[in-house]
């Protein structure tokens, strides 16, 4: 099981919310005062066990190519998922026509200065149960993204894009993106004075998204949280 996956680094008792951040500002930690063991982020968090090889042959290459979106037509399912609202973060607008067919609940236009350049966007070798970087950020930041309703902890959101971005053709700066008003913004406000988060944060740059108008088209910028 990857360190991402384990019960603990997403439960939401307090004594283990604070175990896990302090485990994780430690991997950190050792990771950059290191003199020997500059792997020890890639041992714990992405280990070559988990990598996808077919039998007989070698490690197996993501081919990443985002050209279009399909949109959600009739008889698809219509549910919000963090999968769409990344995507259609990306290409809302890039198709004026499939844009104003698509059936999605809800659609997403970025009027902020912090630009979506890529979303889903997989590690270079192909890892058993490993997604992608759910938003890359002005070419600079890849981040990990949840809904607005989701419960899950702001240490799987940091586990799951320090995972990601170990293996990247290009190298990101790993960062946390949630939305105004979340759990996980309720999270960070709880715990932003945890000397182990603090610690965290010198690495992983932290975002939120602010909602500026709802309705069909929802107006959202992604700001850096202070």
């Amino acid at each position: 099981m990857m360190y991402k996956d384990r019960p603990e680094v997403n439960q939401r008792n307090d004594t283990v919310y604070s175990q896990v951040l302090k485990e994780e500002a430690l991997f950190l930690k050792k990771y950059y005062t290191a003199k020997e063991n500059k792997n020890i982020l890639k041992e714990v968090f992405l280990p070559d066990s988990e990598l996808s090889i077919p039998k007989g042959k070698g490690t197996k290459l993501h081919y990443p190519k985002h050209e279009k979106c399909s949109g959600i037509r009739i008889g698809d399912s219509t549910k919000l998922t963090e999968k769409r609202i990344c995507r259609c973060m990306f290409y809302y607008g890039k198709r004026p026509v499939k844009c104003q067919n698509c059936l999605l609940i809800n659609k997403w236009q970025n009027v902020g200065e912090i630009q979506v350049k890529e979303y889903e966007w997989p590690t270079m070798h192909v890892y058993k149960k490993t997604g992608g970087m759910d938003l890359i950020l002005d070419d600079k930041y890849a981040v990990e993204v949840k809904p607005v309703d989701s419960t899950e902890t702001l240490t799987r959101m940091i586990a799951e894009i320090l995972t990601y971005t170990l293996d990247c053709a290009r190298e990101y700066k790993p960062g946390i993106c949630f939305f105004e008003g979340s759990k996980q913004m309720e999270d960070f406000e709880k715990y932003r004075n945890n000397e182990d988060l603090q610690y965290i944060l010198k690495y992983v740059r932290p975002f939120f998204i602010k909602i500026i108008e709802r309705g069909n088209i929802v107006k959202y910028k992604i700001l850096p949280y202070k």
